[in-house]
């Protein structure tokens, strides 16, 4: 997708804060799924159009999700935005995980004769 396609230079406050991040969203999107790039390319809205849509009704605030979720249906009215989120307790403690290291046994020859007793 042309990134050019999702350059903008509006002035709405909740535009202005979602551009980017919306932007990327959906160059995600389209490369998850080609038929959602021709959607996009084929649907005669532009980015702004889409931006002022999806932050309509906004508020005070709005989730992530909700607003990539506004933005896929603006363009693919049926298309459903699944999210997989995992926690690891671990996380970035600072441990540093030791070097794993394999040791590889030499492979075992054997010959047909050696297994043959004449």
């Amino acid at each position: 997708m042309d990134k050019n396609y999702f350059a903008f230079k509006g002035s709405g406050k909740h535009e202005t804060a979602v551009a980017v991040h919306v932007a990327s969203a959906l160059q995600e999107f389209c490369d998850q799924e080609p038929e959602f790039e021709q959607a996009i390319m084929q649907s005669g809205k532009t980015f702004a159009d889409c931006l002022h849509s999806i932050c309509k009704g906004i508020g005070q605030s709005i989730s992530d999700l909700e607003i990539y979720t506004r933005a896929v249906k603006f363009y693919f009215p049926v298309a459903a935005v699944r999210f997989h989120m995992t926690i690891d307790l671990c996380g970035d403690n600072g441990a540093v995980d030791p070097q794993i290291t394999q040791h590889k046994s030499e492979p075992m020859q054997l010959s047909l004769d050696s297994l043959l007793d004449f």
